[in-house]
């Protein structure tokens, strides 16, 4: 940091950090008067923590940059779901992508409901599907990540749901447990992209759509800039 005026000595990062975190770290303001450093929250005004700020946080990070899809670790699978739900006729359907540590795809599928009470119901519909589809497809090792935070938090959870979900929940659990490992996780919805982008193609569809090895062409870009934007260093 250099005085007279106060500013971010440039060329001193330029030799310390990449840009993306010189462009971070030069966005942050510097007073003409002395203060010493303190822990700022960036989820409040008031820059205090909060539980719920942190709760608001966790569903939409700060940062789009720490949202992207990531790659499972061998020998892990990543099963990724959205569901698509038509509040007027009680219709739904699950849409799933399931991909491996490479980034390529295993398979994807539409696959519709009916009498479905309610968003979330579709929401535990589909990642029972999703599971389901996975033991299809072979996989043994699997990551069910959804932007459902209602649902991957039931999923995850120790004890018996108590909810209208329950019987959903249940046989989700049961599914997974013909897995040789199975892991339940949350991502926001721009981590979950590829899922969505299949939740909208399919949001009308009344038959069941599977594709092995490949998504709908319009979803394609999507998958290949996932595996761009999650290559190793």
């Amino acid at each position: 940091m250099l005085a007279n005026p106060r500013r971010w000595n440039m060329e001193l990062l330029q030799d310390l950090f990449t840009a993306d975190d010189i462009r971070l770290i030069s966005s942050i303001p510097l007073s003409d008067v002395h203060q010493d450093d303190i822990m700022v929250w960036g989820g409040e005004t008031k820059g205090e923590y909060s539980v719920r700020s942190g709760y608001r946080q966790l569903i939409r990070p700060m940062n789009p940059m720490l949202t992207n899809w990531t790659r499972p670790t061998e020998p892990f699978v990543k099963i990724n779901d959205d569901a698509a739900f038509n509040t007027s006729i009680g219709r739904a359907s699950s849409r799933v992508v399931v991909r491996d540590s490479n980034g390529l795809v295993l398979g994807s599928c539409f696959i519709p409901s009916i009498n479905v009470l309610s968003p979330f119901a579709e929401e535990a519909l589909t990642a029972i599907h999703g599971l389901r589809f996975s033991l299809d497809l072979g996989c043994m090792h699997v990551v069910l990540e959804s932007d459902s935070l209602t649902i991957i938090s039931k999923l995850r959870s120790v004890v018996d749901d108590l909810s209208i979900l329950r019987p959903y929940i249940a046989d989700a659990r049961s599914v997974s447990q013909a897995f040789a490992s199975c892991r339940f996780a949350f991502t926001p919805r721009s981590g979950n992209e590829v899922a969505h982008c299949l939740a909208r193609l399919g949001k009308d569809s009344t038959v069941e759509m599977f594709w092995f090895e490949e998504v709908p062409p319009q979803a394609s870009a999507l998958v290949q800039a996932d595996r761009r934007c999650s290559e190793p260093p």
